[in-house]
């Protein structure tokens, strides 16, 4: 059963929320979308969830999508976080519970799960997470932004995202190029600033993540830094993590004619965890 609803936040922001869900469902799974990104895209990994008895959840993050609020800004990174555990916690007690976050929803997931706030959980999927800058951000141009993101707070960039990079499969470029809820506008500075601020907290809080976690990530992804997956992987105490390598893909693992692999290992990764 597919539902749309709207949620009001606490400081009068209206989320749009989706729900795609099924009868007696074996788990759950909460999608949190990337930036300029919205929970709509995500109806194909739904549908594929669905048809394994899985109930899937998703909303548009405040100035995304459908949801309210000025388009792509935020003051504070932890708005999206807060954002992440209100959905959450208005849906009531759904168990077993699974978190999927793509992009910048991977670093919101991230941040979420080392939050204190997070309900239990049987585990962490994460596609492309945006978890450290990119390597040609150098020192410099990282101070450079810092800096803007302060005397140009309410101004907005020329950063966009590259479209081209997103996927080897054409059509889902054109789709996202075409979409009208896309919000491709160029970011604000101080939303540059947040998310930099946020990458930079990352390599030290690596070692809290202890949750069950899968990550995904094509090691020639334009967008997000394969290295931040890596290190994940690597530096966190879980004792139960997985990191996969993609090739030829691109940014986005879950839409696409190259992304029946990766959906398959979710519901392989999910059923070994009921």
């Amino acid at each position: 059963m597919y539902e749309e609803k709207k949620l009001v936040i606490d400081d009068s922001i209206e989320l749009f929320t989706r729900q795609w869900r099924v009868e007696q469902p074996v788990a759950n799974v909460v999608i949190t979308h990337g930036y300029t990104d919205h929970s709509g895209r995500y109806e194909q990994i739904a549908h594929y969830l669905n048809q394994h008895q899985i109930s899937v959840f998703a909303f548009d993050l405040r100035g995304h999508g459908q949801s309210t609020g000025e388009r792509t800004t935020i003051q504070l990174f932890d708005e999206y976080i807060d954002d992440l555990d209100y959905f959450i916690k208005s849906l009531g007690t759904i168990i077993p519970l699974f978190l999927l976050g793509h992009s910048m929803g991977g670093l919101i997931t991230y941040k979420y799960s080392i939050s204190g706030k997070m309900p239990p959980v049987r585990g962490i999927i994460l596609t492309s997470p945006s978890l450290i800058q990119n390597a040609s951000a150098s020192k410099l141009k990282i101070k450079i932004v810092l800096v803007l993101s302060k005397l140009l707070a309410r101004k907005r960039s020329s950063v966009k995202l590259d479209a081209s990079a997103l996927s080897t499969d054409k059509v889902v470029i054109e789709e996202y190029n075409n979409d009208p809820l896309v919000a491709n506008i160029g970011a604000k500075w101080k939303f540059l600033g947040e998310l930099m601020r946020v990458m930079n907290t990352v390599p030290q809080s690596i070692n809290q993540m202890k949750v069950p976690f899968i990550v995904f990530h094509d090691l020639n992804d334009r967008l997000s830094n394969p290295a931040g997956s890596k290190l994940l992987f690597e530096k966190s105490t879980s004792l139960d993590k997985t990191y996969e390598t993609i090739e030829k893909c691109g940014h986005e693992l879950l839409q696409g004619d190259r992304s029946t692999r990766q959906k398959s290992m979710i519901i392989d990764w999910i059923n070994n965890r009921l």
